[in-house]
């Protein structure tokens, strides 16, 4: 099987654009080194919850049980109150944070 690629483009720090040509090469290989195999988890995370999520709204509706279903447990309800969903990418995230841990929105 053929090894697909998949490109982001990044924005370019100003302080990076204004270094001479060599180095800028150079340094933009090294970044792109030592980032690579962190993008390609997160790339690999990202996907299957993304496949995960869009096989969820293809399933055919389940029938609703009639049955009352439990309340969460105190500890459940300890563990929802300290996260909360990022308003930009909507993962969870810890319900203090300043900034998401994913997509860096201040919050």
């Amino acid at each position: 099987m053929e090894k697909e690629e998949f490109q982001i483009k990044l924005k370019i720090p100003e302080f990076v654009k204004i270094l001479d040509e060599t180095v800028r090469t150079e340094v933009l290989k090294e970044t792109e080194k030592r980032i690579k195999p962190n993008i390609e988890k997160e790339f690999y995370v990202t996907a299957k919850e993304v496949i995960s999520e869009k096989l969820e709204i293809l399933e055919t509706p389940k029938k609703v049980s009639k049955e009352k279903k439990p309340s969460p447990s105190k500890k459940e309800e300890t563990l929802l109150e300290k996260t909360k969903h990022c308003p930009k990418c909507g993962k969870e995230i810890d319900a203090a944070a300043k900034f998401c841990r994913f997509c860096g929105a201040k919050l």
